[in-house]
């Protein structure tokens, strides 16, 4: 091989190293009960009107627990910047308490919450889907209903108090993907697309999401090449980040 081919190589190899390693990791298994990071939003913002908060999120035993036990109703739980974009979210994720129909959870990403923009990944046990939706920009305006709305709906087996690995990823080129695994059961699994038709490309916040349910939430793990290193726990090397998630413990 010529050394003009080796260089041209080495080139790339060294650009693919450096394109990695500028990469960084927020990870929380939330075994202290700080949540300075993070702060409650919820979706409709009559919500906020209510005399009593029916929305409820609080670490407890080292996982995060969240609730909004009413219809057409729903929460989010966030952390992040504004300037967090292109970015890959993981997390453990159960339904628990009194056996809901309608219930839904879920992680959001890239979520601009004063221009209603949201990425939202979804498992609803009602209809035993898993779903994918992007709204960028008001739900209603002239008279036309979901401006900037992008959704798609997959059949997904659910079931209650069962953990079930979530990742979602919002890809450079405005490709969202979901991935769900039980992790008591190898064979209930699923890997979901979707082009966005309007993408926010300028970030957002990141976290989880409860509609009519009690859930269970733990061990989040937030990367990307903008994303700070950082959280509660130490990040791994980068090499080690599948592995880590493959063992990760079952309850």
């Amino acid at each position: 091989m010529s050394y003009f081919y080796k260089s041209v190589i080495l080139t790339l190899l060294v650009l693919s190293f450096s394109s990695q390693s500028l990469a960084g990791t927020w990870a929380d298994d939330f075994s202290n009960k700080d949540t300075t990071n993070w702060e409650v939003y919820n979706l409709a913002a009559w919500q906020h009107d209510l005399d009593v908060d029916i929305a409820k999120w609080n670490v407890v035993d080292g996982e995060v627990r969240g609730s909004i036990l009413a219809l057409f109703m729903e929460s989010m739980f966030l952390t992040g910047e504004l300037n967090w974009k292109y970015y890959s979210v993981s997390c453990k994720a159960k339904f628990v308490g009194n056996e809901k129909k309608t219930a839904s959870l879920g992680l959001i990403l890239h979520a601009r919450i004063e221009e209603n923009k949201r990425y939202m990944f979804m498992i609803n046990y009602f209809d035993q889907k898993a779903s994918i939706v992007a709204t960028a920009g008001k739900l209603q305006e002239e008279g036309e209903p979901f401006i900037g709305w992008t959704k798609k709906v997959y059949d997904f087996k659910l079931k209650f108090d069962t953990w079930y690995l979530l990742s979602a990823s919002v890809l450079s080129n405005d490709k969202l993907e979901f991935k769900i695994r039980n992790l008591s059961d190898r064979e209930n699994n699923g890997e979901f697309s979707i082009e966005v038709l309007k993408p926010i490309r300028s970030g957002g916040l990141t976290g989880f999401y409860v509609a009519n349910a009690a859930a269970v939430f733990d061990d989040i793990r937030i990367q990307g090449k903008n994303i700070p290193n950082g959280g509660t726990y130490p990040v791994e090397p980068h090499s080690k980040l599948a592995t880590t998630w493959s063992k990760i413990k079952r309850r």
